[in-house]
Formats: structure tokens, C-alpha cells, sequence
């Protein structure tokens, strides 16, 4: 007697004989194949549906209708037959089991029905997929002694709403003994998607949760999985190794252009509690991919450290060309907590940009979730960008053990470190203290520009040559803000003659300051000691408003030239400051050559001098706002152009109100206000000041 499988129609189907097994296609040319049974073998199994489905040419579908309220667990004798047809298998069609309707902040509540267990199936995977054009969906697959799902196809496999290495609630582990799932070939599979009901939960495997490899791989994309947690995506269950491994295997081919995670919230992954790195990127060739939108290294509400047990993002041995965060809203990861790295870029990852990420901390970017050594380190690596050229860009990177960003190695060169907040988070509201230096760079030829480095140990360290440092903002760090060589205070020397870190260039000496605060012009005479044999001259001289020696606030540059120093070597430059300036400023400059060689900070000037205010002035002005930074009050000196009501108001750095007066009679001319009663937090702040229908502001910093 033949063996039966039984089949589901929605109208007239004609009935053949294949393979020896009762067969049944609609007029689509479809057929449904209906799992009845929990045995290995016979009609209605799983192995028969699988049979049947291979033995007719076309896609097809495997539904299960088992009685009972389940769950129900398939234990294969042997390894089931390899699908070398397309074929959805769909865990979701038995009855009592649904799939997740919840967003990827919240639990899954999937109820799965089907197991299938490996125990008895030898050293096997579960499911081998050798036809493109497969999906598997709604089914917990565990202990086999290979893999959960082995895929080397021609693509476009999906797999769905599956619990892989888990039992059935997605709870306990029940680990397969290699990967989770693998892709060795394929183009374009997809594995979990942006709706609910994608989710998959790949957690407690031995070796890696899911592994991307081999050349002919390409074009994968991975979103919205719990990897490493367990369905409530709060408890660890890691994976042994990585969590993901995308690129080379043993064969040292490499897949490419994959995308994990993505800008829509749903296509996040939350990544933890891996033994290994949260996401491992491996091999030349590894080309064009995108890691954005991801947790890596904490649970589902970015609120608790999940830390994997290396890095949380790691690229190494020739990867290129990838992108790891990003501008735009939902693009940045968050990594955090890992044992030894945040971000790693190693070994000829080249052209990488790491920008938008949140390291070291928590979503709301106040919790400590350092990571152990660094937060985001490049080493032997070219032109990698770090943060990028607007503040969108910026990477926030804090509590690390030791460095913020580490740049190093022999390869080391141009690369780009801009925009980015270190030691402190996006609004400078809460100290995120890196436990050595802000930044760290070295060998040759790194540009660190306009970051924000604040309350580490130390704040830019250099070693090697040129490294050029350019309108960053350096504040409350214990040691110098600038240290060429690593060694503290480094003094000029007469004619720069010496050589070394950045060639030991020298540092502006500032004679005098003046501020004409009714132009808001700022005069300023220095030298540069160096003789233009000694430097690639013209040098760019920047100026900062200071706190206790560090360049807090960039306030405009100069140029000086081999004349100028032949022929002086003082030189007078008046110039209007980019940013406010007060009578307590004092100043600090900076110098960097032609060659990108920067100094040190000068030495601190006196508090600026303030020329006398004309009095015919006809416009609202802040004339002075000091001092600034602020540490225990302060006062604001305006200047109304005739007798109204004048209104004072205080906004943070996100554009909320934190403080504000009715409006006030002020007479014409200068009036001081003090703000000496406002209980501020650290940070940034504008001061907004309202006078009958104009309005003027400044900003100033908050430092307790």
C-alpha cells in the first residue's frame, strides 16, 4: 500500500501518484501538504511532507494539523530529507500556535507549537535547504549536533518567526551544537523582517547564533531578532560564540553586501550575552555592508547591560567599504558593556564609517554600561571615519576602562575623528567619564576635529605625527587637554628646535587680549617661537575661551606666516568671535602647521579686558554673560535701546524652557541681572533675552 500524505484544496485538484506518495496540486500549481503526526516516518509526517514536497517541481506548502493541545515535538530518528524544492513550512498553521504581534520593545508573544528536536537525528542540522525561494516559519528547532537550519541555495529563503536553539517557549536553551542557522550560499535570504511576526529568537547555541559566509553569500539581510536573550528579550541565553559571524569561513571566501538592522525601529536586532562578539565581521572581501539600528550588548529596552563576552561590534582581517551607524533617526547602534571592546575596526578595515552610535552607556545616555578596555578602537586600518561632518554623525562614547577612541598601528593613517561627544553625552548633561583618555591617537596622520571631550582623565592624547587637532571643545578633564607625546605639560622651546610627537610643535605665547564688546571684536597679540626652518609654514593659530587650561569654546582663528615672524614675531589680529565671548573669559591658543602637526594649549591669558560700551547704541545686546562657564550663578549685562519691558528666559540644548522672568522694566543703557538663584545641571544652556519686539541670545556653559 503506498504511504499518504494528506493534502488541503480550495477547489477542484487533480490527484497523482509520485514517488509513491498520494499527491494532490491545486490549479495555482501549489500544493499543500498537511503534517498530521509526531512520528519520524509514514503518512503524515514531516519527513513524508518534505519527501512529497521535493518530488514535485514548483513551490509548495507544509501546514500541521497534529491533535491535541501540544506542544508538539517531532524527534527525527535520522536526518530528515534535505529540501531541494521550494517549500514553506509553516509552524504557525497549527492550530493553538500564533505568531508575535508585539514591537521589538516589547516581550514576543509567540506561541509555537511545533518542536522539533534533534536529539536522535545523528550529526546532523535540522533543516538542509538546498532551494532557493524557501521559507520556515513558527517552529522551535533544537539539539542538533550540527545546526539548526543550514542553508546553500540560490536565495531568497526566508526564515521567520522561528525559535532557534530555544525550546518551544522560547525560554530555555536547548542548544544546537554548531550555528544556529547558517548561510553558506544565497542571494538576498532574509532572516526575521521589520513586522512582528518576523521575530526570531536565536539564543543558547553553542557555537555561533547565525553565521554569514562564503562569496556566494550576498545581499543578506538581518532585523528584528532577539539574539543571544530569550523571548522576553530580558534574560541572557546566549550564544557560545558570536551572536552573528558575517564574511569568512574555514574556506576563506567571504559574503558581502549584508545589511543587520536597519532605520525603521523594527528592523532592530537586540544582540547579548554572547559568549564571543556580538557581531563579528571577518575577512577581505566582506564588502558593503550596514550595521545600524541595533542593541548590541544590552536587553530590548536598552535600559540593562547584556554585555557580549569580546566586543559588541568587531571587523576585522580585510572587511571594507561598511558603514556602522549612521546620521539619521534610528541609525546609531547602542553597544555597551562588552568584556573587552565597543566598536572594533582591525587589520585593513578600510573606508569604514562609524558614526551616530551610543557606546558605553545606556538609550537614554546616562547609565554606566562601559565596556571593559575601549569604547571604539581602529588599528593597522585606512581612512575610517568616526563620527563624520555634522553633529547627526556624532558617535557618544563613554565609561570605558581605558580609552574613548583609540586610533593606532602601523597602517593607521587618515583617518577622520569629528563631531563626535566623549565623556559626556549629546546635551552635556551627564558626565560619561572614559577611565584613561577621551581620545587617543597615534602613528601618523589622524584628524580630530570638533568633538566635545569632557570629564575624562585626560582629554586628546598624541603620539607620532601629524595629527591635527582643530576646534574641538576640551573641558573638566583631570589631566591637560591637549598632551603631545603623553607626558604632561610640554613647554616650548626656543625656535622649536625639537622633534618627536607632532614634532614638538611649539604653542602660541598670547602677549595680550582685549574684547570691544559693543563691535564684539576680540584683539588678541601673540608669537609663535618656531623657526620657519623648524615647522611647514603658514601655521593655523586657533583661540578657545578657557576652563583651567583646556579650549572649552572654539572663538576663531588666524593665520601666521614665515613673515610674520620674521618680521615681528608678534603679530596683532582682531577678529569677531564665532561664539560669545565675556570680560572673565580668559584665552588659550593652539598651532598646527602646514603638515598637520598640532600643539599643545597655551598658557592662560588674563581675564579678557572690555573696552568702554558706546552708549548710542540702538540695539538689544548681551554685552556680557559671565562668567562662562558657570559654576555657582552669574550675571548677564544687557543693553536695552530705551525704556519696555524686557524678558530673560533660559533653554537647554534640546529647546526646553528651564527657566524665565516676567517682564522686567529696565531703563535705556546697561542693566546687570543676576542669575545667581537658577539651579542648573551641567551642560549647555541659551539665554534668550526679549525686549519689546527684539530678541538676542547667547549660549553658556554650566559646569558644578
Amino acid at each position: 500500500m503506498h504511504s499518504q500524505v494528506r493534502i488541503l484544496t480550495t477547489f477542484r485538484i487533480s490527484l497523482v501518484l509520485i514517488a509513491g506518495s498520494l499527491l494532490a496540486f491545486q490549479a495555482n500549481g501549489q500544493s499543500i501538504f498537511e503534517v498530521v503526526t509526531t512520528s519520524d516516518s509514514g503518512t503524515g509526517s514531516l519527513r513524508e511532507a518534505i519527501n512529497s514536497a521535493n518530488n514535485l517541481i514548483g513551490a509548495d506548502t507544509i501546514r500541521f494539523n497534529i491533535s491535541g493541545d501540544g506542544p508538539h515535538i517531532i524527534t527525527p530518528s535520522g536526518p530528515l530529507p534535505q529540501i531541494t524544492d521550494a517549500v514553506a513550512i509553516d509552524g504557525y498553521s497549527q492550530p493553538g500556535s500564533s505568531p508575535n504581534t508585539n514591537s521589538i520593545a516589547d516581550a514576543s508573544n509567540a506561541v509555537i507549537k511545533i518542536g522539533l528536536d534533534g536529539v536522535n537525528a545523528g550529526v546532523q542540522n535540522g533543516f538542509e535547504i538546498s532551494a532557493g525561494g524557501t521559507t520556515v516559519s513558527g517552529l522551535a528547532i533544537y539539539n542538533f549536533e550540527l545546526g539548526g537550519i543550514y542553508m546553500n541555495t540560490t536565495g531568497g529563503n526566508h526564515i521567520s518567526g522561528c525559535y532557534v536553539g530555544t525550546d518551544v517557549t522560547g525560554t530555555i536553551a536547548r542548544p544546537n551544537a554548531n550555528h544556529g542557522i547558517a548561510i553558506v550560499n544565497g542571494v538576498d535570504d532574509v532572516i526575521g523582517g521589520t513586522l512582528p511576526e518576523n521575530r526570531n529568537v536565536i539564543s543558547g547555541n553553542t557555537w555561533v547564533g547565525l553565521a554569514i559566509i562564503n562569496s556566494g553569500t550576498v545581499g543578506t539581510t538581518v532585523q528584528g531578532n532577539f539574539i543571544g536573550l530569550d523571548a522576553t528579550g530580558l534574560q541572557p541565553l546566549g550564544n557560545g560564540q558570536h551572536g552573528i559571524n558575517a564574511g569568512m569561513a574555514a574556506t576563506g571566501t567571504v559574503a558581502s553586501a549584508f545589511i543587520i538592522g536597519g532605520s525603521d525601529v523594527e528592523a532592530r536586532n537586540v544582540i547579548g550575552s554572547n559568549g564571543w562578539s556580538g557581531i563579528l565581521v571577518l575577512g577581505a572581501g566582506a564588502d558593503n555592508f550596514q550595521i545600524f539600528g541595533n542593541y548590541v550588548g544590552t536587553d530590548r529596552t536598552g535600559t540593562a547591560a547584556r554585555g557580549n563576552g569580546i566586543n559588541g561590534i568587531e571587523m576585522a582581517s580585510g572587511p571594507s567599504d561598511g558603514i556602522v551607524g549612521g546620521p539619521g533617526a534610528n541609525e546609531g547602534n547602542l553597544v555597551a558593556a562588552s568584556t573587552q571592546n565597543g566598536i572594533v575596526c582591525q587589520q585593513s578595515c578600510d573606508n569604514v564609517t562609524i558614526s551616530g552610535n551610543i557606546v558605553g552607556t545606556d538609550i537614554n545616555q546616562t547609565a554606566n554600561f562601559g565596556n571593559t578596555v575601549d569604547g571604539i578602537v581602529v588599528v593597522n586600518s585606512d581612512n575610517v571615519t568616526i563620527g563624520g561632518v555634522t553633529r547627526a554623525h556624532a558617535n557618544v562614547v563613554g565609561n570605558s576602562g581605558r580609552i574613548g577612541i583609540y586610533a593606532f598601528g602601523s597602517e593607521s593613517g587618515t583617518h577622520l575623528i569629528s563631531n563626535n561627544y566623549v565623556g559626556t553625552n549629546a546635551t552635556q548633561s551627564a558626565a560619561l567619564r572614559n577611565s584613561l583618555s577621551g581620545i587617543r591617537v597615534e602613528w601618523v596622520g589622524h584628524t580630530v576635529s570638533q568633538n566635545v571631550v569632557a570629564n575624562n582623565t585626560e582629554g586628546i592624547v598624541v603620539f607620532g605625527s601629524g595629527h591635527r587637532l582643530s576646534e574641538n571643545s576640551v573641558y573638566a578633564n583631570d589631566g591637560i587637554g591637549i598632551d603631545i607625546g603623553g607626558d604632561g605639560r610640554s613647554f616650548n622651546d626656543a625656535g622649536d628646535g625639537d622633534a618627536g610627537n607632532n614634532n614638538g610643535q611649539n604653542y602660541p605665547e598670547i602677549a595680550s587680549v582685549a574684547y570691544n564688546a559693543g563691535s564684539n571684536e576680540v584683539t588678541v597679540t601673540y608669537q609663535v617661537p618656531t623657526l620657519p626652518a623648524n615647522a611647514f609654514y603658514p601655521l593655523t593659530i586657533e583661540f578657545f575661551v578657557a576652563l583651567n587650561g583646556q579650549g572649552i569654546t572654539y572663538i576663531g582663528s588666524d593665520t601666521y606666516t614665515s613673515s610674520h615672524y620674521s618680521n615681528g614675531p608678534n603679530r596683532t589680529v582682531t577678529f569677531t568671535p564665532v561664539s560669545g565671548v565675556v570680560s572673565s573669559n580668559v584665552l588659550v591658543a593652539t598651532a598646527t602647521d602646514s603638515g598637520g602637526q598640532s600643539s599643545e594649549y597655551s598658557e592662560n591669558t588674563t581675564p579678557l579686558p572690555v573696552e568702554s560700551v558706546p552708549q548710542t547704541n540702538t540695539s538689544l545686546q548681551i554685552v556680557d554673560l559671565y562668567p562662562n562657564p558657570m559654576t555657582s550663578g552669574g550675571t548677564a549685562r544687557v543693553m536695552t535701546p530705551g525704556p519696555g519691558q524686557t524678558k530673560f528666559e533660559i533653554f537647554d540644548i534640546l529647546g526646553r524652557k528651564v527657566w524665565s522672568t516676567t517682564g522686567i522694566q529696565l531703563p535705556p543703557g546697561t542693566s546687570e541681572i543676576s542669575l545667581d538663584a537658577i539651579d542648573l545641571s551641567n551642560g549647555l544652556f541659551i539665554l534668550r533675552v526679549t525686549h519689546d519686539s527684539s530678541t538676542t541670545s547667547r549660549k553658556f556653559v554650566v559646569a558644578n
